[in-house]
């Protein structure tokens, strides 16, 4: 028998394809969640003052994606973060180097640094996770397909 068919016709084969795609958003799901919670239960979320000392540059399709190094000090401790915005290709960057913005930092519980937060409200996490859920769906609902499908051809196979 062809290596080919046995992978074609296989379900068990087939089922541990569709578990490696869902493996691998899996991770992106819990680290949205877990970085949404960090940031909810932090018992110090404060505006800070920081100076953009980088500027980054990437052209995308139609849009400029802007990656700022940016540096700010709470309790005596510097702390360097990344911070990004896109914005229509031709614009003019929105901060330059040596600029100073006023950034939203909480404290991380397990490291008592300071971070950005990357997701703040209930919407913007499930805005986030939407396509990863969908993702799932779609892979769970061709596994069933396929399943069913290969499952009627043997019986159609075996009834000839």
């Amino acid at each position: 028998m062809n290596n080919n068919l046995i992978a074609k016709n296989n379900p068990v084969v087939n089922l541990v394809f569709y578990v490696i795609f869902i493996c691998m958003v899996i991770p992106q799901i819990v680290s949205t969640n877990k970085q949404y919670n960090e940031y909810k239960t932090s018992e110090d979320i404060r505006n800070v003052e920081a100076e953009v000392v980088n500027l980054n540059i990437k052209h995308k399709d139609d849009k400029n994606i802007y990656t700022y190094d940016i540096q700010y000090t709470i309790n005596n401790v510097k702390y360097q973060n990344k911070l990004l915005k896109t914005s229509n290709k031709g614009s003019v960057p929105p901060l330059k180097v040596g600029n100073i913005v006023t950034i939203e930092v909480y404290k991380d519980k397990s490291t008592g640094n300071y971070k950005i937060p990357t997701v703040t409200s209930e919407k913007e996490k499930n805005a986030r996770n939407m396509p990863m859920y969908i993702f799932i769906g779609i892979v769970v609902i061709a596994y069933i397909v396929q399943t069913l499908f290969f499952k009627k051809k043997k019986e159609e196979e075996q009834i000839k």
